[in-house]
Order: C-alpha cells, then sequence, then structure tokens
C-alpha cells in the first residue's frame, strides 16, 4: 500500500478513489483523516455498523491525539490520568483540558470540528436501512459531537450480489 501511495504523489491526476476496507492501522487512518472526501460504507446490519462506528471512533481519536504538538501531548496525559472513567467523550475531554490548558483545549476542539466523515448506507432494500444513514450520522452527533454529513443510501441491486458470487466483473453479464 505503501509504495502504491507514493506511486500516487508521482502522478497528475484529478482524483484518486481508495477503498481502504475497516482496517484502522496507521496507515489507513492517515489515508483517511488526510482525504479530501473521507467516506464511510455502511450495510444495513449490526456488524457493518460497529466496524464503521469503530473505525470512525479510532480515526476521530487519532486525529485529536496523534502527532506531538501540544493539544495532543497534554491531552493523552489527561487520558492516561483518567483512571475513573470521567473522559469518556471528546467533550469531556475538551472541558477538563480547558482547566488545565486553553491553547490545548483549543487545539483540539479545532481539529474535532475539522473532523467530517461522509457516510453511505449501502446494499438497501427497505425505507427504513435508507433512513439508517440519517440516524447513523445523527447518533455520531449525539456521541461525539462530530458532524457527518448523510451523502447517500443506495438500493440493494441482485444483479451485483450475483456478480460477486461468480466472481464476475458484472459488466460481463449486463454491458
Amino acid at each position: 500500500r505503501q509504495e502504491a501511495i507514493e506511486f500516487l504523489h508521482q502522478q497528475s491526476c484529478d482524483y484518486v478513489v481508495m477503498d481502504l476496507g475497516s482496517y484502522a492501522d496507521p496507515l489507513n487512518l492517515n489515508l483517511f483523516l488526510q482525504a479530501d472526501l473521507g467516506i464511510v460504507v455502511f450495510t444495513p446490519n449490526h456488524t457493518s455498523i460497529e466496524r464503521g462506528y469503530n473505525f470512525l471512533q479510532t480515526a476521530l481519536y487519532h486525529s485529536l491525539l496523534g502527532g506531538n504538538h501540544d493539544g495532543a501531548v497534554v491531552s493523552r496525559a489527561l487520558l492516561t490520568a483518567d483512571q475513573v472513567g470521567h473522559l469518556h467523550s471528546p467533550e469531556a475531554l475538551i472541558k477538563a483540558l480547558t482547566n488545565v490548558n486553553e491553547e490545548a483545549a483549543q487545539h483540539i476542539q479545532k481539529n474535532l470540528d475539522h473532523f467530517s466523515p461522509k457516510i453511505i448506507m449501502n446494499q438497501c432494500r427497505t425505507r427504513a436501512e435508507r433512513n439508517l444513514c440519517s440516524e447513523v450520522c445523527q447518533a455520531l452527533w449525539k456521541k461525539w459531537r462530530i458532524n457527518p454529513t448523510p451523502l447517500a443510501s443506495i438500493d440493494h441491486d441482485e444483479l451485483v450480489n450475483q456478480s460477486i458470487q461468480k466472481r464476475r466483473p458484472m459488466v460481463l453479464d449486463c454491458p
């Protein structure tokens, strides 16, 4: 992956679309956070929503606590000292930081405000599943005070599933 990324930096292109999967390793997190448009695709099932939620949580905290700037260093120290678990959300962390280091709190708040993933709900069969896209965004706002954007809900397509099962490109069967 790293070689592919280095190769892409040498190319002149308007858009690059990368499917990073839901693995929250440092390379994926950095790519997601540096992207002009970070999109997380969910499917309307518990496992997918949980994985997407965990990926976004890891990416959020990576953006807030990664690096060696004062905000990240002081935040990590506060979180390490929080044995009781009072700092369970970014909002609680910023509130605690304000009492310790106002500048660090402002830096973390700026990073929090900048974190705005885009959400797609894929393989929807019902209206309730289509509505999950905005419901996931509302839940992320309530939990972490981030403002994700619901991009779309994509309907389920049986031809795509058949193509995946056959391991054959769909365009060959449906030109």
